[in-house]
């Protein structure tokens, strides 16, 4: 048998919880960009960063994640409303960042 945690008032999130949510982007990132590393060599990179071709990509990079990630977050969230309730833009955003790390490093 497990022990129940103590009741929260409502709306205030136990500290583990609001500390998870403020490390986990980083631990994500870091998490890809190991991944990223481990696939290819910094040396590698460096190499295709001074050929320019990294450059290149820069702009569709940037604009890659206004494109498609805040228009498909609007559409998650809808979902969510409907599913589960209210559910912050902003963390609907963040979960799809995150999502999209994963896949990364997945793949």
């Amino acid at each position: 048998m497990r022990a129940a945690l103590p009741p929260t008032p409502a709306g205030v999130a136990p500290t583990w919880r609001s500390w998870s949510l403020r490390v986990a982007p980083y631990a994500v990132t870091g998490v890809a960009v190991v991944a990223i590393l481990h696939r290819y060599s910094a040396v590698d990179i460096i190499h295709q960063m001074a050929e320019g071709h990294a450059l290149r990509m820069l702009p569709f990079g940037l604009a890659m994640p206004f494109v498609v990630w805040l228009p498909y977050a609007a559409y998650d969230k809808i979902v969510f409303d409907g599913a589960v309730g209210p559910v912050a833009f902003r963390d609907v955003v963040r979960a799809k960042a995150a999502a999209a790390s994963v896949s990364d490093v997945r793949s």
